[in-house]
Parts: C-alpha cells; sequence; structure tokens
C-alpha cells in the first residue's frame, strides 16, 4: 500500500511541476503582450507632440512655415534645403519654439535667389528637398518634410 501512494505523490508531484511550467510561460507570454502594448503606447505619447508640428512651403508670401501646434515646446528646430544631384546644404536654425508660435523663412532666404522655386519643386540645378528638423520635449529628434511625411530620426 506504501507503494501505492508514493507512485500517487510522484504523479502528483510531477503533474505540479508541468503544470508550474505552463503557468510560467502564459505568464511570459502575457508579459511579452504587455511590454509590446505599453511600447506602442509610449511610441504614441512621443508622436502625439511630434504630430503637433506643422511645416509648409507659402507660395502666397514666398516663404515656409513652421508652427508648433503642441501645448509644449520644441528645441533645436533646422530648416535644410538639400539639392538632389548637385550637393550642398543650406540650414536655419532656431533654437525654440513655443506652444503656438510660427517661424516664416523667406524663400530668398533658403536659396539665395528670387524668385522663389516653380511649384513642382525643381530649380535650375536640379530637384530641391526641404525638411524641418526638431526635438520634442522627450529628447527625440523628428524630421518633417514638405509633404506632411513625419520620421524619427535617431
Amino acid at each position: 500500500m506504501a507503494d501505492f501512494w508514493s507512485v500517487i505523490d510522484a504523479i502528483g508531484s510531477f503533474g505540479g511541476m508541468c503544470l508550474a511550467g505552463v503557468a510560467g510561460y502564459v505568464a511570459f507570454r502575457l508579459l511579452k503582450v504587455e511590454f509590446e502594448r505599453d511600447k506602442k503606447a509610449q511610441e504614441f505619447l512621443y508622436q502625439q507632440q511630434a504630430s503637433s508640428i506643422g511645416f509648409w512651403r507659402d507660395g502666397n508670401r514666398h516663404c515656409v512655415v513652421v508652427l508648433n501646434a503642441s501645448p509644449l515646446p520644441i528645441y533645436h528646430v533646422v530648416i535644410s534645403e538639400y539639392r538632389v544631384g548637385v550637393g550642398g546644404e543650406q540650414e536655419n536654425r532656431f533654437s525654440v519654439l513655443m506652444p503656438g508660435q510660427q517661424v516664416e523663412v523667406p524663400l530668398k532666404d533658403i536659396y539665395g535667389f528670387s524668385p522663389p522655386p516653380r511649384k513642382d519643386g525643381t530649380l535650375t540645378h536640379g530637384q530641391y528637398i526641404l525638411e524641418c528638423g526638431f526635438c520634442d520635449n522627450s529628447r527625440l529628434y523628428w524630421k518633417r518634410d514638405l509633404n506632411g511625411g513625419l520620421r524619427r530620426d535617431h
């Protein structure tokens, strides 16, 4: 009879270890799902301020405009112009844009000539690319182009 209870004890111990292993696996999977959800939520919060920064070309006033529509300041604002196929780069820098602040940079200051380039984005020297880079309140650096594209710049 003692052997019978020893076998039952062994089976119970083995079953308990298996259940503990399954519980550990389930806990690991749940932790991984929660971690991914927290990561996505944090990325959304980071992008929330960056998506509130506007950058566009105003053809009527012949300038590019940067608007901080977020409730927090942005730092190290850089408007960069690149000419594809020619090389060279020109930058206009601003240290801080407070909430609601708007900065207008004349196209003459960016390109160095007047009248402004054609609406299709071509110059006599080739295609140009305008970008606005800035650092948000979380110290993440972002770049926005004139088409509304937003990307994190590492």
